[in-house]
């Protein structure tokens, strides 16, 4: 299964990142220096790295728990195409918007595993999430609204709370736009899932 080797392999690689600052300065999205350094590989590395074991093991956790429906559901290769197509496109986002900032550096996961829960909600509309410190499950659809809502507003606050919201916004968009490339009907199976049509 390749959402099992993708995990792997990016829990590997972030393991062997936090043994040294000048693997971490290798490999992180410093916008401003990369094309000082020609270092344009760091939009795609920087999402295969994590800034500590909380931030990569919550990752991973949610890639797994989403990304084996998604998987089964458009096929290994088109999900390959898709996970690193969003982990590219919110680099190069974060990179343009940034680019002239040269204290700002991000790294994880998180835009496309962003993507691949918001395509895999829209696959399956049914699907409820279980969230820390809430004991009840949430609808997959309410939690979509909900989280494109706060990470629109966060990413567009002046005050930075070291989290790249912009990643997190624009993975979600790409995996609704992913889901409605392959089903173009999807948004009216989660709007009738959502109020019980």
């Amino acid at each position: 299964m390749i959402t099992i080797l993708i995990s792997l392999v990016t829990f590997g690689l972030s393991v062997w990142v936090f043994s040294s600052d000048d693997k971490l300065k290798k490999f992180i999205l410093t916008p401003y220096r990369l094309e000082r350094d020609k270092s344009y590989y760091t939009l795609l590395t920087s999402g295969f790295i994590h800034a500590d074991w909380m931030h990569l093991i919550f990752n991973m956790v949610s890639f797994y728990s989403f990304g084996k429906h998604l998987e089964l559901t458009v096929g290994p290769i088109q999900f390959v195409l898709f996970y690193l197509g969003t982990i590219l496109i919110t680099s190069v986002i974060s990179w343009r918007k940034n680019k002239d900032n040269p204290h700002y550096r991000t790294l994880g996961a998180s835009g496309g595993v962003c993507g691949v829960l918001f395509a895999t909600i829209l696959f399956y509309p049914g699907l409820s999430l279980y969230m820390m410190f809430i004991p009840i499950p949430i609808p997959g659809a309410i939690y979509a609204v909900v989280y494109l809502a706060y990470t629109f507003y966060s990413s567009r606050s002046l005050e930075s709370d070291g989290i790249n919201h912009d990643a997190h916004l624009w993975g979600a968009l790409c995996g609704v736009a992913f889901a409605l490339l392959l089903e173009p009907g999807i948004i009216g199976n989660v709007i009738r899932n959502l109020f019980g049509a």
